[in-house]
């Protein structure tokens, strides 16, 4: 029926209709699976909460890495625990400032956007690490000031390319159709800026209070405590890792015969994955890889897949979509049947399933002495009913029980009942097995009203064409932004170097 109310009364509408069938309502025959348009959200959101656990964890094993690592391990002097927290805390402010600014913009925030803090964290440590050994190769002699700038000089200028790098690109990639990717290169791109900025002013700051703290002899993570002389550690020692890169591995890398060897092995690989990639890839994007193992709406999907071999149920239902035209014209009733008609003729639409069409059943019913009774106000031909008694008769067939269900099909202006703003009829594809066929769907269905000669134009759609859209875009988009990207890495290269 009729549902009338704003969006999010609607939305509570479907929350106590999930929770209905979901939890509350016990089915002792029926095997019931359900999905609602809120269905795939509520399930990412769920899906993003129940790995916050696991989010927490990786950051911790990620922040104990660059604790131990950026620094000499287990060292009260040398070690660095306290800046690599202290960095963390950089790139967070870095990200959650560049999000604000984003927001203050008015760039929607999206669930995308959740993949940022890895990708942030990452990224970051990775500068943190380039700046502090570019600090810890320069002239101890040398003043703090002089060591900074030497750094800057240096490490400065490796970070800087390749933050401007990583922005560029992902600028470029906003130029995409996507628009949840195009605010999610918006996100990124500004975070990784951010954070830049936060590196080479306050990271860059706390590398100097570190190295104060070294030469007064105090202890990482307790500055309060001075290390005694006696217990003064050298820091020249190399760790395990560098002694096995530098004894061991470059030496083994440098052969000629394991030279060729890796060459032949990378040239190999990048040929086979690179065929396989470009042969076996598709676009299709499994639903259910957004949701939980024990969400309702896999269970949905996997039913659907089971039944129908399609996780969309099937046969997708789309409508053709009539404007604002005078109905009780022959010429306008005369082109609604084209199209529909058309539309009916298209491969990847169901035929033998006909079409839920309030138009056909309205003209036999108008035109049958047992239903309206208004044959002599049809055309000559007698195919339409047209002239003023159309919509007086329209509105008598809708009050009647049996075609109530075309009531949601035509929607009259509420200032005036006798003008018909917007009408549907729909119809049913055929299983689209594959996003190719999909596309196809999505491309015949459009090209039914091209040629229509109703102004304002009609047309098709369904809720899964915005998916199939996305099939149909996604990889000229990739190979543009690809392409885009690749341009601009060089064009830095060439420009630094």
């Amino acid at each position: 029926g009729e549902f009338g109310g704003s969006a999010d009364e609607l939305l509570e509408f479907e929350s106590l209709v999930l929770d209905l069938v979901n939890d509350d309502f016990n089915f002792q025959t029926l095997d019931v699976h359900i999905q609602t348009i809120r269905s795939i959200d509520d399930e990412l959101a769920a899906s993003a909460n129940e790995d916050f656990f696991l989010m927490t964890i990786a950051f911790t094993i990620m922040i104990g890495f660059a604790a131990n690592t950026l620094g000499k391990p287990c060292s009260s002097l040398y070690g660095r625990t306290l800046v690599a927290n202290v960095d963390v805390a950089i790139i967070m402010t870095g990200g959650l400032a560049a999000f604000g600014f984003q927001m203050y913009l008015g760039v929607p925030f999206q669930q995308l956007n959740l993949v940022l803090p890895f990708l942030l964290i990452g990224v970051g440590i990775d500068s943190a690490y380039v700046l502090t050994a570019g600090f810890d190769r320069s002239d101890p002699s040398k003043s703090l000031p002089d060591r900074l700038y030497d750094t800057g000089a240096g490490s400065g200028m490796s970070i800087t390319v390749t933050t401007l790098t990583n922005a560029v690109a992902l600028l470029f990639g906003s130029t995409t159709k996507l628009q949840a990717v195009e605010w999610f290169c918006y996100y990124a791109a500004t975070s990784f800026i951010f954070v830049y900025f936060g590196h080479i002013t306050a990271f860059a700051a706390v590398l100097t209070l570190d190295a104060e703290r070294r030469n007064s002899l105090r202890a990482d993570c307790c500055v309060c405590r001075k290390i005694p002389e006696s217990k003064n550690e050298s820091l020249n020692k190399e760790s395990p890792l560098q002694k096995f890169f530098s004894d061991t591995y470059a030496p083994f890398l440098m052969r000629p015969l394991v030279k060729s060897v890796v060459i032949g092995v990378f040239v190999g690989a990048a040929s086979i994955f690179g065929y396989l990639a470009a042969t076996e890839i598709t676009t299709e994007f499994d639903l259910s890889l957004l949701t939980t193992d024990t969400s309702y709406l896999r269970f949905y999907y996997e039913k659907a897949e089971e039944l129908f071999g399609s996780a969309d149920a099937g046969r997708v239902p789309t409508s053709l979509f009539v404007g604002q035209v005078n109905y009780s014209e022959y010429e306008t009733q005369a082109e609604i049947r084209r199209l529909v008609d058309v539309l009916l003729s298209q491969p990847t639409v169901d035929e033998s399933l006909g079409a839920e069409d309030w138009h056909l059943d309205f003209t036999a019913w108008a035109n049958d002495t047992n239903g309206g009774n208004y044959s002599q106000f049809f055309s000559e031909d007698g195919k339409y009913l047209v002239g003023a008694t159309f919509i007086p008769a329209l509105q008598e067939f809708l009050a009647e029980f049996v075609f109530q269900r075309f009531q949601d099909d035509i929607v009259f202006s509420t200032t005036d009942p006798d003008v018909i703003i917007m009408s549907r009829i729909s119809v049913q594809h055929v299983l689209l097995p594959n996003a190719e066929i999909s596309v196809d769907a999505l491309l015949e269905t459009q090209s039914v009203t091209e040629d229509s000669t109703l102004e304002p134009s009609p047309f098709v759609v369904s809720f899964a064409y915005q998916f199939y859209d996305q099939f149909r875009i996604i990889v000229p988009e990739v190979v543009t932004s690809l392409s885009f990207a690749l341009v601009a890495g060089f064009f830095i290269f060439f420009l630094v170097f």
